[in-house]
Formats: C-alpha cells, structure tokens, sequence
C-alpha cells in the first residue's frame, strides 16, 4: 500500500530532479530565506483518501495536494515570482505519476499573491490522486 509518506518523498525527490535553481525550505527542515532573491517554500496537504468501503480489504486511493510557494523579499517585483512559479507548475504536468497509481490529477495552478511585511509569495497547488 502506498503511503503518505511515499507520495510526499517523492513529490520531493521530484522538485529537486526538475533542478529549478531556487533554494528549496521544506517541513521540518532549518532553513534561512535568503536576503535577497527567489526560494520556494513546499508544503504538502494528505486528504482523507477515497474509499469504496465494499470490503474491509479492499485498498484505498491517496488523493490530496502539494504546494509549493515561489517566495521573495518586498521591492523585488513580480516578474521574477511570477517566473517561478510558472516553473513550478511546469515542472509538474498533469497526468505525471508521482508514484504509481498516483499522478498529478489536474493541471497545477497558481494562487493569489500573499504580501507580507517580509515577503511575498505566489503559491503553487498541485492535485493529486490515485
């Protein structure tokens, strides 16, 4: 069976293939944001999985979201954010096994711009499912 665990490695083990060249902050992990510059920051969202509930045996389907956010300081503009997460999402296409049976099940799409006084973000939702 495949587990939340295995789905989010490799999700990992994916962005670091795509070799975007923006230094990565994942969960858990200490990480300094850069002074300057664009980094990502990964976040990922298990969702209850589907269940046809017909048979206690009967396996289960891993569905949920990943995120990663293009981030940078105030003043740097948005072309660059933007930029980034248009890698983001290609890096990601639909219909990409993550691991299998799971894939990306819908086209990745960016979010609203967050502002905040130390950054601004642009995050990245990428669906997935088995």
């Amino acid at each position: 069976m495949i587990t939340n665990n295995d789905i989010q490695t490799e999700l990992f083990d994916q962005l670091e293939a795509a070799n975007l060249g923006y230094p990565i902050a994942y969960p858990g992990v200490d990480f300094t944001p850069p002074d300057s510059g664009i980094w990502l920051e990964v976040s990922f969202f298990p969702a209850e999985p589907r269940d046809d509930a017909l048979a206690d045996d009967d396996s289960i389907q891993p569905q949920g979201n990943y995120q990663v956010a293009a981030v940078t300081r105030p003043g740097s503009g948005i072309v660059g954010l933007t930029k980034a997460a248009q890698a983001v999402q290609d890096a990601y296409p639909r219909g990409q096994t993550i691991i299998a049976p799971v894939r990306v099940s819908r086209h990745p799409y960016q979010m609203q711009r967050i502002d905040r006084d130390d950054r601004m973000m642009i995050p990245v939702t990428i669906p997935y499912s088995a």
